[in-house]
């Protein structure tokens, strides 16, 4: 996609205070498209094929403005989340979180425990718990506790943030030079403020939600 077509796109956001400078026709007819949904995935599979992190972004501001459904995309995003080039992880836990659908649960599992390089600063965990209310709202409790369990790291080799993974900053920071050793500490220190708080969303917030999800049984009424 070219920086002209991306200015394109992006006229369809909705700024801070300000509204679409771009209409959707405007963006189909210069891509030769007709529905908002079919350029969407077209853009989507293009981008996931060259790995281009701006392109997934586009895909999916088209997505958006086309209103378009999430049943298509849900392979390609199941595919895009565990990749460690792009930016989008909460999109993607926010859209499979429309679908409620069984098939996302490792996915959205996955996403109650890693930490994306570009999210290591909030300290708040936003896209654990947007992953734990996805897995809530999916029928049955299954997904809950699927996101108990951390998954096993070595299952993900592209993925080295899953926690908890303080030990092997640390066995590295020995073996750093004096100058890496301050903020080897300071990264020590948020990755365990990271696991306080996925103790406590798993501790708070998933007993919370197995108890919403779980069919209540009649009690027999006495003879």
């Amino acid at each position: 996609m070219t920086p002209e077509e991306r200015d394109l796109v992006m006229g369809l956001a909705v700024g801070l205070g300000d509204g679409p400078t771009r209409t959707l026709d405007e963006v189909l007819a210069h891509f030769g498209e007709s529905d908002g949904e079919t350029l969407s995935l077209r853009l989507l599979r293009d981008a996931m094929e060259r790995q281009d992190a701006d392109d997934v972004e586009m895909a999916l501001i088209v997505h958006a403005a086309a209103d378009a459904s999430v049943e298509k995309f849900l392979e390609p995003l199941i595919e895009l989340f565990p990749a460690d080039w792009h930016r989008e992880y909460e999109d993607i836990v926010r859209m499979l979180g429309h679908l409620r659908s069984p098939r996302t649960v490792p996915t959205l599992a996955l996403a109650t425990h890693w930490v994306p390089k570009y999210l290591h600063w909030d300290e708040n965990r936003a896209l654990a718990v947007k992953a734990i209310w996805a897995l809530g709202a999916i029928p049955g409790a299954e997904g809950l506790h699927l996101a108990r369990t951390p998954p096993v790291a070595t299952a993900r080799p592209r993925m080295p943030n899953v926690l908890p993974g303080s030990l092997r900053a640390r066995e590295d920071t020995a073996a750093r030079p004096k100058a890496h050793h301050t903020r080897s500490r300071h990264r020590d220190r948020c990755t365990n403020g990271w696991q306080r708080g996925h103790r406590l969303l798993l501790r708070v917030a998933i007993p919370w939600l197995t108890k919403r999800t779980t069919p209540r049984v009649a009690r027999p009424t006495p003879a």
